[in-house]
């Protein structure tokens, strides 16, 4: 037991010894280091690798349209010579070599070409030199930098653009527009005039709506290929693209038709070419729009199987994707719908001005009836009135023409058809008519209120 006791005191007095000596060891140390730094400092050299280039007073070049686009070498090594005290806080990172380019300016003429420029070495924070009394350089890879400088030019470059992804069925794309169809690029006249336009995309799953997004600006060079935009300014780097983006619908062309007594929906058939338009628009636009009417045809106006032509017209903001800009609406009628012409010399006028009287010169009219073959068989000239309308002579005296209403008198179902009748009538002060008078100049005037039954035309 007492063999133990003395071996563990024997042990604990050999650590101890151990940690005495460290201590001593580091007290040692830094008293030889504190006597080299501050009593010996010795003289001596060290080198400092890749210390950067720094460009200077570049905005004098710009100043006078010049750039610069190479600069070599981009490093140098330096080897320092001083005291050990003052080279032990060297290293690449505090250390930058600055060139001063507006000399180029100030001193050598400022034109284009290379330059040979020397560099002066300063601390990255303080900025005050590193050489001096205490350190000065004893050699380096590099005493000089050489400087390419161009001139330089600002061109106005197109911006083209493109989408990716798909349209959704049922709608069409309307191309892309820009914020800015054009910028700015400025550089070296070698590197622009390689530029043919800037790039800008947009990119999406599904499009189904108009759609806008900032893009990146990417410069193509004449071959097609990316440039780099090292060395270039750009008046903007992105551009905000639109696609617009259309619905698209099948929408059927209608005519509405005014019938007289005779024709109808049921015994009149209508045929327009083309019978359906593909429309594009803004999709809250088109679900409003489900046919598209492309005038009105008063039946009484045309005869059989006449065809018209109407312009289609659609809604603001709404493009005819068929491209057929005049519809053709042709009518034909049943076979039991027939037309005849007769001649008529029962003529009156109406809506003669006070105090004046009006005489027909037309002693007879052809007009057209059109009705069931039944009824067109039966009527004759003498079933028709003629009613020269004298709203518009006002109080105008002499020889006029005028508008005419045709009446079929007693036949329901029978219309008076063609373009306006007109009748050459003689308007007097009354009083001062002519006392004799044929029987074909009749002097009463009508009143439509009691003109009998039937149908009119003009």
């Amino acid at each position: 037991m007492a063999a133990v006791q003395k071996k563990k005191k024997h042990e604990g007095t050999s650590t101890g010894t151990r940690v005495l000596y460290i201590i001593i060891a580091i007290i040692a140390s830094v008293a030889l280091w504190a006597y080299i730094t501050f009593v010996e400092n010795p003289q001596m050299t060290t080198t400092v690798y890749d210390i950067p280039i720094r460009l200077s007073g570049d905005r004098m070049l710009t100043d006078n349209d010049l750039i610069l686009t190479n600069t070599s070498p981009g490093t140098v090594d330096v080897t320092f010579s001083g005291r050990w005290y003052n080279l032990s806080s060297l290293r690449k990172e505090s250390i930058v070599a600055v060139v001063d380019v507006s000399t180029i300016i100030t001193q050598r003429g400022g034109s284009a070409g290379s330059y040979m420029l020397p560099y002066k070495l300063s601390y990255v924070d303080s900025g005050e030199n590193v050489t001096g009394a205490t350190i000065t350089i004893d050699s380096a890879s590099n005493t000089s930098v050489t400087v390419d400088i161009e001139e330089r030019i600002t061109a106005r470059i197109p911006v083209q653009g493109t989408y990716d992804g798909t349209i959704a069925e049922g709608f069409r794309s309307e191309g892309v527009s820009f914020s800015s169809d054009t910028i700015q690029v400025s550089g070296s006249r070698a590197v622009v005039s390689q530029v043919a336009y800037a790039k800008v995309g947009i990119s999406r799953t599904e499009y189904t709506k108009t759609t806008s997004q900032e893009s990146e600006i990417t410069l193509i060079d004449r071959e097609g290929n990316e440039m780099s935009k090292d060395n270039l300014t750009l008046s903007q780097n992105t551009v905000v693209v639109t696609l617009k983006v259309s619905k698209i619908k099948d929408v059927p062309l209608t005519v509405t038709l005014i019938h007289g007594h005779a024709t109808n929906d049921g015994n009149t058939t209508r045929i327009i070419e083309p019978a359906y338009v593909t429309i594009s628009g803004d999709p809250e636009i088109l679900d409003g729009i489900n046919s598209l009417n492309v005038g009105t045809i008063d039946t009484t106006k045309v005869t059989v199987n006449d065809t018209l032509s109407f312009p289609i017209q659609l809604p603001n903001d709404v493009t005819n994707l068929t491209g057929s800009a005049v519809a053709k609406v042709r009518l034909s009628f049943s076979s039991d719908i027939t037309t005849t012409s007769v001649s008529v010399s029962n003529i009156e006028c109406s809506n003669v001005s006070e105090g004046y009287v009006a005489r027909p010169i037309t002693e007879s009219l052809v007009v057209t009836l059109r009705g069931p073959q039944a009824s067109i068989a039966e009527i004759t000239g003498s079933d028709v009135m003629v009613i020269a309308d004298l709203s518009s002579a006002g109080s105008v005296t002499g020889v006029t023409t005028v508008s005419a209403k045709v009446y079929p008198l007693g036949f329901l179902d029978v219309d008076a058809v063609g373009e306006d009748y007109r009748v050459t009538v003689a308007v007097y002060v009354a009083g001062t008519e002519p006392q004799t008078q044929s029987p074909a100049m009749p002097s009463v005037i009508w009143d439509e209120n009691n003109s009998g039954t039937g149908g009119a035309a003009g």
